[in-house]
């Protein structure tokens, strides 16, 4: 098949659902397996994986930035308040 072109856009999100599975190792321990099954992507227009599957090729440039800067504030008095 060929591509249809190249776009740039946002990612994608995906969707999962967990399974947890227990079992018992050789030694009598149970443990547990958490899976992620039937992954699934939201059907956002644009998206990575909806141009995907429209046969273009895509580009989604990322960063990764996980703090919570609107609790910096509230953690720094509540670590003022133990000194």
């Amino acid at each position: 098949s060929k591509i249809k072109g190249i776009k740039i856009c946002k990612a994608g999100k995906r969707v999962y659902n967990f399974e947890a599975h227990s079992n018992v190792n050789p030694r009598g321990v149970e443990y547990y397996w958490l899976a992620a099954a039937n992954l699934d992507f939201e059907d956002e227009k644009n998206s990575d994986i909806a141009l995907l599957k429209k046969g273009y090729a895509t580009i989604t440039p990322i960063m990764l930035d996980l703090t919570a800067y609107e609790r910096m504030k509230k953690v720094k008095k509540w670590l003022k308040a133990k000194e």
